[in-house]
């Protein structure tokens, strides 16, 4: 099985989120590409819900993690800095057993938008992340790299 999906797309004044899945043997691949309309840098927080059976796995390729994320069974949220004209790409990993349609709960929700005051000390490279590492066996590349 590989199959992608027709992209998920949410929006708000300031950050456009779109999302597009790959269905895996054994897990997902999402891809997050958020994109600012704004002329300084903004902190997004991105949230996605999940369904069916528990997750055994879940994690960011360690190239496209966000700033910070936490996730469950029954989704994921996560942070990330976007600059203007420099889309921002987080890569989402999850290894299940139960791979169907509906693993990921609908649209992915932007719930905070904040103006970056200082964009010298914010980075969107990964500070610090909590959850699991989803490997390679939710094919994505180099996961499993993560400590």
């Amino acid at each position: 099985m590989n199959d992608t999906d027709e992209p998920a797309i949410a929006r708000t004044d300031a950050v456009t989120v779109e999302r597009t899945v790959e269905r895996k043997d054994r897990g997902v691949t999402a891809e997050y590409v958020l994109t600012t309309a704004t002329e300084s840098p903004v902190r997004a927080r991105i949230e996605q819900s999940f369904t069916g059976d528990p997750i055994d796995e879940i994690g960011f390729h360690p190239d496209h993690s966000p700033t910070e994320w936490d996730a469950d069974d029954s989704g994921v949220a996560f942070e990330t800095v976007v600059r203007p004209d420099e889309p921002t790409t987080a890569v989402l990993g999850l290894v299940t057993e139960d791979v169907h349609d509906g693993l990921l709960d609908g649209e992915p929700r932007v719930t905070r938008v904040e103006s970056v005051t200082d964009p010298s000390s914010e980075s969107a490279e990964p500070t610090e992340t909590s959850g699991r590492d989803a490997g390679a066996d939710a094919g994505v590349e180099g996961a499993g790299d993560v400590p």
